[in-house]
């Protein structure tokens, strides 16, 4: 006959039954696997606040441009001359000229553009107005005094919606060789509504901006330089003080933050205190490392990392810092190249 728990186990009361006794083995064995399963829990990501931080990226051409001249077949010209296409083409290279300005660049015209670092050539191969008009119902709730009366009313709309598509290309001049091509498409609308008859249609030409400055958000990161927005997660468990120096990234103070992280992570030994184990310490190392990766210390921060990881390899938050901080130092080398 098996039985379901030996009785030479220590943690198991002789005076109990098999089935009660292999019962209380079963729950010292959840508690066992609970207690791991929170150490585990407590440097999760989804356990822990964030901190954000930024990636500052070249421009996309891969050179600094300084002073842009247009393409003379960007203008309007022989058989498009008074087509749409050549309409919506004249105002976009005005928009996108006042943001070039904006932003600090100069821009060449006519047989100027000789020192100029680019040329930008622009193409719109669509620019469509489309209107209509449509009528919905709509309730409307009127009071006199203690009395309320609801209607319903016709609701008249015209909509006025622009279908645009253009190519954007940048030549580096000083190789002639393309170094950045888009293809944007954009399908903005504005819609006037009134119960009170039918309203007019939205402005073509104010629908039309729209489009143009739609293209700005993708246009500009290929000729200036650009942030990305990144979180990474800061262990703030009262182990080892990890918290105090959470209040003090909270407040700002990095430099205290890392003062704190660095005195952590000094004292955080497994076995100095009660719990104290290599999840602990490796967590110490990684706020440590944080704190070098927001201030651009990416050699500091990999080191810390990787003194996480070894402590505690399986902790997939160490594994993402050790990618962000790679990624990030990769852009950062690339930006130092562009002012060299």
């Amino acid at each position: 006959m098996r039985t379901l728990a030996s009785t030479r186990d220590p943690n198991v009361d002789r005076s109990l039954g098999p089935v009660r006794a292999a019962a209380r083995a079963g729950g010292l064995a959840l508690a066992v696997l609970s207690v791991a399963s929170c150490a585990s829990m407590r440097y999760a990501a989804t356990f822990n606040p964030t901190v954000t931080v930024e990636v500052e990226h070249p421009p996309g051409v891969g050179f600094v441009v300084d002073e842009v001249v247009f393409a003379e077949d960007a203008r309007p010209r022989g058989g498009r001359a008074g087509t749409a296409q050549a309409s919506c083409e004249a105002e976009w290279v005005q928009v996108l000229t006042q943001e070039l300005l904006e932003r600090g660049v100069r821009v060449a015209r006519g047989g100027g553009g000789q020192n100029a670092d680019a040329v930008i050539a622009v193409d719109v191969t669509r620019c469509e107005t489309e209107q209509e008009r449509s009528v919905t119902e709509r309730e409307i709730v009127e009071r006199a005094g203690d009395n309320t009366r609801r209607r319903i009313v016709p609701e008249y709309h015209a909509r006025t919606r622009v279908r645009f598509r253009g190519t954007f290309e940048v030549v580096d001049q000083s190789t002639d060789l393309v170094a950045a091509s888009r293809t944007l498409t954009h399908d903005p609308e504005i819609t006037n509504s009134s119960i009170r008859g039918e309203p007019e249609f939205p402005s073509p030409g104010t629908v039309a901006e729209q489009a143009y400055r739609s293209t700005i958000r993708s246009i500009t990161p290929i000729l200036f330089r650009w942030f990305e927005v990144r979180e990474l997660v800061f262990f703030d468990d009262e182990r080892c003080g990890l918290n105090l120096a959470h209040r003090a990234v909270e407040a700002g103070d990095y430099e205290r933050a890392l003062e704190i992280s660095i005195v952590n992570a000094s004292a955080c030994e497994p076995g100095t205190a009660a719990e104290i184990d290599a999840r602990d310490l490796a967590a110490a190392h990684y706020n440590v490392g944080v704190l070098h990766r927001i201030i651009g210390d990416f050699d500091s921060a990999l080191a810390r990392f990787e003194q996480a990881r070894s402590a505690d390899p399986d902790n997939g938050v160490i594994r993402d810092a050790i990618r962000e901080a790679l990624s990030a130092e990769e852009a950062a080398t690339a930006l130092r190249s562009l002012g060299g």
